[in-house]
């Protein structure tokens, strides 16, 4: 079987991989928290649909804990670069590495034809995992992303979308965070008091998923990590 990837997964899918985050927490405290808030807006949300939708999120989340209980690791048997172009049936089907973000080989997978773009957990309509991020580098990506003739996103979570303003919106998160982060730092506040208190608030009406202050402990701890590696805070 052939599997593809970034030239970065080659070096990064290994057996250790499952004892390092975002593996180690995922089947830990940190998902269970997560169904648990989500069962408490199931049970009080009112609007159908909403509910619905909350209860496929629920669904997905078990559904991922009992398959990260049989997660193999496997590295990718062939690689790409930058840009890797598939014909299947008459379809082109066009992998790109745009540059760096949620992870360093984050791959989108593009339909030129169909004006498709399926983003995987580079851009989400929701807030995405950081704790593998290259801030900076993944707000310039995602530039990138704005750039490409699309018609809909399939992202990596969430629904499918097709307005750029939710990218941008993305993208005014991130770069909160940044400063906010960089600002608690300086003043000696802990990573993990921080990701309980940074108020990101303001990003509500485009992430209806932040429900107060606060931000994700893992994201929160990559995020004070990498602003140290560029002498930040």
């Amino acid at each position: 079987m052939q599997i593809i990837g970034q030239e970065y997964l080659a070096k990064a899918v290994n057996p250790g991989i499952v004892n390092r985050e975002p593996y180690l927490s995922s089947t830990g405290s940190i998902p269970q928290a997560q169904m648990d808030d989500l069962k408490k807006q199931i049970a009080a949300e009112k609007d159908a649909g909403k509910k619905t939708g909350l209860n496929k999120q629920l669904a997905d989340l078990q559904q991922m804990q009992s398959e990260l209980k049989e997660l193999k690791p496997t590295p990718p048997n062939k690689t790409y670069k930058d840009k890797l172009v598939i014909q299947s049936g008459g379809r082109e089907i066009d992998l790109l590495w745009l540059g760096r973000g949620h992870t360093e080989g984050d791959t989108v997978v593009y339909l030129p034809k169909e004006k498709i773009v399926a983003t995987g957990d580079l851009m989400e309509s929701r807030l995405a995992y950081m704790g593998d991020a290259v801030f900076d580098e993944w707000i310039d990506t995602l530039d990138k992303l704005k750039k490409l003739d699309f018609n809909v996103v399939l992202p990596g979570h969430g629904i499918p979308f097709n307005d750029k303003n939710l990218i941008s919106a993305y993208q005014d998160y991130l770069q909160d965070l940044i400063v906010k982060g960089n600002e608690m730092k300086r003043d000696g506040v802990a990573a993990d008091d921080a990701a309980k208190t940074i108020d990101l608030t303001s990003h509500a009406k485009d992430f209806p998923q932040i429900t107060g202050k606060g931000a994700d402990l893992r994201g929160m701890r990559r995020l004070y990590a990498w602003l140290t590696e560029r002498g930040g805070g």
